[in-house]
């Protein structure tokens, strides 16, 4: 007979806490006031001489005029990747694009002083293919326009 057959099998006991022992954690209650409170004076708006030309013309339109909507990652950055394929060829990926992909092409290829042959739109996918490592330029212009 081995010495694990004479051993008394037991499970290790556990403290348990009771229900009225989560109870007596003290709750910090918060209570709504009607009061108003002043809002900070905006931040002057930027003229359009201070900005770039082609950035100037889209940063007047706002973003609910604007034919087209880049979206967000579950993690709140734009989807604008850098991909590298065939060895030394770069692209940049701008996905999340919905509405008139087609103007938003157009005002990047604008923003970016891109010839119309290197920016382009996947007619499957829907992403915005930009010839070349342009990620941190379509970052910055989306920026401007506020999305």
């Amino acid at each position: 007979m081995s010495w694990r057959t004479l051993t008394p099998l037991r499970a290790a006991t556990t403290v348990r806490l009771s229900f009225a022992a989560r109870t007596a954690i003290p709750i910090c209650a918060r209570s709504m006031t009607t009061a108003t409170t002043q809002t900070p004076p905006e931040a002057p708006i930027a003229t359009p001489s201070e900005l770039s030309s082609a950035a100037a013309t889209q940063q007047a339109r706002s973003v609910a005029d604007l034919p087209y909507f880049v979206g967000r990652t579950h993690l709140n950055s734009l989807a604008v990747y850098h991909r590298q394929t065939q060895g030394t060829r770069h692209i940049t990926l701008l996905k999340k694009g919905e509405g008139n992909l087609q103007a938003l092409k157009q005002d990047i290829a604008l923003a970016l002083d891109l010839p119309n042959k290197d920016v382009k739109v996947g007619s499957v996918t829907g992403h915005i293919v930009i010839k070349g490592h342009k990620r941190d330029e379509v970052v910055a212009f989306l920026q401007t326009l506020g999305f």
